[in-house]
């Protein structure tokens, strides 16, 4: 797949959020309405592609590779690779890891925060009605990593 997101003008704030009430001239009592003119700003402009291949291991297991490239305006570019094995499309495992090696801090020092992902999940339909249960694991660095759960119900 391919994307580019945030392409166009730049943008600006406007609206009755930046007009104030002002004292126009030193020692005078009165006050005007003022609007406060914002800076115009660029838009984060990113193109991201992406590739994914299905390899079938057997009539119920498979394993999905998958790899995705983000180039951006304002930030370091990041690759991100993962790979998920699915059994009988009801049990999943995942693993996953995002690098961004330009991203540096003002000493020269690696500032990306993320890193290894790891997850798994399950899934079975119940009356007609998909229930699924996932985990996952993402690495943090200056933070405790982060783990999720989601249940997810399908009708």
């Amino acid at each position: 797949g391919l994307a580019v997101k945030n392409v166009g003008k730049s943008m600006r704030f406007s609206g009755t959020g930046l007009i104030r009430q002002t004292d126009l001239l030193v020692g005078d009592r009165a006050t005007s309405p003022t609007e406060i003119v914002a800076q115009a700003d660029e838009l984060p402009t990113s193109f991201e592609i992406g590739l994914n291949y299905t390899l079938k291991v057997d009539d119920k297991s498979s394993v999905d590779v998958s790899t995705l490239y983000q180039e951006q305006s304002f930030l370091a570019d990041i690759t991100k690779v993962g790979v998920e094995y699915s059994f009988d499309k009801m049990a999943f495992l995942r693993a996953g890891y995002s690098i961004s090696p330009d991203a540096t801090d003002v000493n020269g020092d690696d500032a990306y925060n993320y890193g290894l992902t790891l997850g798994a999940g399950l899934q079975y339909n119940i009356n007609n009605v998909d229930v699924r249960l996932d985990y996952a694991f993402r690495q943090v660095e200056f933070f405790d990593s982060n783990n999720v759960f989601s249940l997810v119900f399908g009708f």
